[in-house]
């Protein structure tokens, strides 16, 4: 069976898996496409940054990793590949990519892409922009 298809991203701080299969997500940007990262200071890191891809059921081991780009040239995160197996193809599958210490260098439109065995799997966008001090406090 291959890899199972995406129909949904989340963007968030963090996802912690907890008891009972539940997954906590921490600080929820939103649901991409229609998602924006406020940063404060682009010369400053975005310390933490996961993506809930959200699938449908499949089986298999796999190597997936996830690239961030401003259009189609300028890639600001490849992430390293790792393995991933899903083990019943009778169940929904849910993949969680966290990301550490991720430089936006400006604002704009993000595409991000989820690799699956080195071929792009699932794409969507969001944005980055600039955000008010108030959105801070």
């Amino acid at each position: 069976m291959p890899f199972p298809e995406i129909r949904h991203c989340l963007i968030c701080e963090d996802v912690r898996l907890e008891r009972r299969r539940l997954g906590s997500l921490l600080g929820f940007y939103g649901t991409t496409p229609d998602v924006e990262i406020l940063v404060q200071d682009f010369s400053l890191l975005v310390e933490r940054l996961a993506f809930l891809f959200m699938g449908q059921r499949g089986d298999g081991q796999y190597r997936v990793s996830v690239h961030i780009l401003y259009g189609p040239e300028e890639a600001i995160v490849r992430s390293p590949e790792r393995r991933v197996t899903i083990p019943d193809a009778a169940r929904r599958y849910n993949l969680a990519v966290r990301l550490d210490n991720v430089r936006f260098p400006h604002p704009g439109l993000c595409t991000l892409v989820l690799l699956v065995d080195g071929q792009a799997h699932y794409q969507t966008t969001f944005e980055v922009r600039k955000g008010e001090p108030a959105d801070f406090d």
